[in-house]
């Protein structure tokens, strides 16, 4: 949806029409609070045994949009509810907030179970540093300081402190710091952080 906002944009720039994106982009949002918004944050989909994990890129789409200034993708006062339910689950959950935001997480809390969708793919029990520095890049942009400071502060911990990864800051790890991935370039994301 993000996408959409943006091609829309490009099309007023470009004195093009963009009524058919835009009504994609009006179809799409319907649908996203109408099937996702669950009334305390939005599901992962609506058709698999995951459904009702917690992620923590699921506003990806709304940091992306409001870094470009391009305006709501989900529901301005949906937002800062997501971005705590987030911090206090992907965040504080996992190892009292020190190593970063886990992916996925079970709406009590608990970690994903182990099964053999996860041991062939990970990636729900990972932390990814992109991810987490994008989060905190979010929460900073809303105005939650606090919050978007200790979760960039569980990347910098696992990078200088626990692990020792400096210059070679991976894509993941898992909850005991383990790597996949060394010198990833999503941890990039730093650079949209702008503390002030």
């Amino acid at each position: 949806l993000a996408s959409l906002k943006a091609v829309i944009e490009m099309a007023k720039i470009l004195g093009e029409d963009s009524k058919e994106f835009q009504d994609w982009f009006e179809k799409g949002k319907k649908n996203l609070e109408k099937k996702l918004w669950n009334g305390d944050y939005y599901l992962y989909d609506t058709l698999s045994p995951h459904k009702e994990n917690i992620m923590a890129d699921q506003l990806c789409g709304q940091w992306y949009a409001d870094l470009l200034g391009l305006g709501d993708v989900f529901k301005r006062e949906n937002v800062n509810h997501v971005l705590k339910k987030i911090f206090d689950y992907n965040v504080m959950k996992i190892k009292d907030g020190n190593i970063g935001a886990i992916n996925g997480i079970n709406p009590d809390g608990s970690m994903l179970p182990d099964s053999e969708i996860w041991k062939s793919n990970t990636q729900s029990n990972e932390i990814w540093t992109g991810v987490t520095l994008a989060l905190a890049s979010y929460m900073d942009l809303v105005g939650m300081k606090k919050e978007a400071l200790q979760t960039a502060f569980g990347i910098y911990s696992v990078v200088y402190e626990k692990k020792g990864y400096w210059f070679r800051t991976p894509e993941a790890w898992d909850v005991n710091g383990d790597f996949r991935a060394s010198m990833y370039h999503r941890p990039g994301s730093i650079w949209a952080f702008r503390m002030e």
